[in-house]
């Protein structure tokens, strides 16, 4: 074995069994011996990704060629040589160089490779709302070193932040994408499909448009958007409160009153959205009627009349008009109609309501006349030709007041005369020898 590199001479010197002696001389290149070693790249490699490993012989005769073995059945004859470990762990990597001579040079390390980098991410609240903004955070594993970050928001936004937040403009499904790269320049991608949804809105009608004091009004809700089922609250304005999408509610008292609907919804987070309306509660209507006795009424009789009104606002002012040029004021009233016909009668009220509420109540009332007897008195005999005086008496026969009846009697259809304190006289004359007859008849008083 040669301790010093470089060339020499190496003679050969023969003596045969005569005393013969030969040489020969030749000079010899000495060379080194092969050696080896290799770096790898990426310097802390991580399962599923790719590294190479790049030998370095030295030394030698000739060219070398390459044997290499990565601890995990895996081969190689090349250099550099690319070889991806399908799960982590420590593996001792060997490489074994060869030159032309045959002469061989290993070299081995024991490598860790690392858990191969995965990222997923979340996303707080989980359902997004319109214009409300949403955290995004990234959580990493494996890989090497610190990984970096680069958002996608499926809607031309994008972020290299972690945690991150983003806010939608408008409703819809939008594909989230966040790539992680560590420190190898290894990147991994999680995707996901996130639901925007509008943001949570009511609104509600109530009828009748125009409640009054005292009627049950419906209320009826409307809601849209946010996360199915709802739940809906009812404040009447009044101190009263009801539940559910449709409620009804009677005012006590009149005046305007805010009604306010407020909605929840089932989301997390839970959303709420209120709508309010100014209800106008009047008074009950105003209704006006009256009786009057007696029902069936007679010229010179007193007529007693009664009103009635509901509704509006107490107290009342009634008024009473006739249909004979009189009037009267009050709850009650008194009238006497001086001759027959037909009156139409008029209550009008008033309440003490603002606006003031008026209502009127009419009826058409028959006057029939006073009943009244007829009597006739004629002389007991008389002369053909001559003219008999006969007295007529008119009596008033109703009851209660008494009436001195005036006007006209008509007497055997055809004479008659006027009354005067209730009494007149005709003269009648027979043409012929006999009993006479005579008659009158009384059509009511003088209008």
């Amino acid at each position: 074995m040669y301790s010093l590199l470089g060339s020499t001479t190496v003679s050969l010197n023969v003596t045969d069994a005569s005393g013969l002696k030969a040489s020969s001389s030749q000079s010899v290149s000495i060379a080194s011996a092969p050696a080896v070693m290799y770096s790898l790249s990426p310097t802390s490699p991580e399962a599923t990704s790719p590294v190479i490993f790049t030998a370095n012989a030295t030394g030698g005769v000739g060219t070398f060629t390459y044997s290499w073995t990565f601890g995990d059945s895996g081969t190689s004859s090349s250099n550099p040589a690319t070889h991806t470990y399908t799960n982590s762990g420590s593996f001792t990597v060997t490489v074994t160089a060869t030159d032309a001579n045959g002469g061989k040079e290993t070299s081995s390390q024991t490598i860790n490779v690392a858990i191969s980098l995965a990222v997923t991410f979340t996303h707080s609240p989980s359902s997004s709302i319109v214009n409300q903004p949403a955290t995004f955070t990234a959580t990493v594993s494996g890989g090497v070193g610190t990984a970096k970050f680069s958002w996608n928001f499926g809607d031309g936004a994008s972020s290299t932040a972690d945690p991150t937040t983003h806010a939608y403009t408008t409703p819809g499904s939008f594909r989230v994408n966040v790539t992680a790269t560590d420190s190898d320049g290894v990147g991994a991608t999680s995707s996901q499909t996130i639901t925007v949804i509008a943001p949570l809105s009511t609104s509600f009608s109530y009828s009748p448009p125009s409640p009054q004091l005292g009627q049950q009004v419906i209320f009826t809700a409307s809601a849209s958007s946010g996360s199915t089922p709802y739940s809906f609250n009812w404040s009447f304005g009044d101190g009263s409160t009801g539940v559910g999408s449709s409620v009804t509610h009677a005012y006590s008292s009149v005046g305007d009153f805010t009604a306010v609907l407020t909605v929840n919804d089932s989301g997390v987070p839970n959303q709420t959205a209120s709508s309010q309306r100014t209800v106008t509660v009047s008074p009950v209507q105003l209704a006006a009627s009256f009786t009057y006795s007696p029902s069936l009424p007679q010229a010179g009789q007193q007529i007693t009349f009664a009103a009635s009104g509901s509704g509006g606002t107490a107290p009342y002012l009634f008024f009473w008009t006739f249909g004979d040029s009189s009037n009267a004021t009050g709850s009650t009233a008194a009238h006497t109609y001086s001759s027959t016909g037909n009156f139409s009668v008029t209550l009008t009220i008033k309440d003490s309501g603002s606006p003031q509420q008026t209502a009127t109540s009419s009826t058409a009332m028959d006057v029939s006349p006073t009943p009244t007897s007829t009597a006739v008195a004629c002389p007991g005999t008389g002369i053909v030709g001559v003219s008999l005086v006969c007295g007529v008496t008119v009596v008033d026969t109703a009851s209660g007041i008494i009436s001195v009846p005036t006007g006209f009697v008509s007497a055997n259809s055809t004479i008659g005369c006027c009354l005067s304190s209730g009494s007149c006289t005709v003269n009648i004359t027979s043409t012929v020898a006999g009993n006479l007859g005579v008659s009158a008849s009384y059509g009511g008083d003088e209008s």
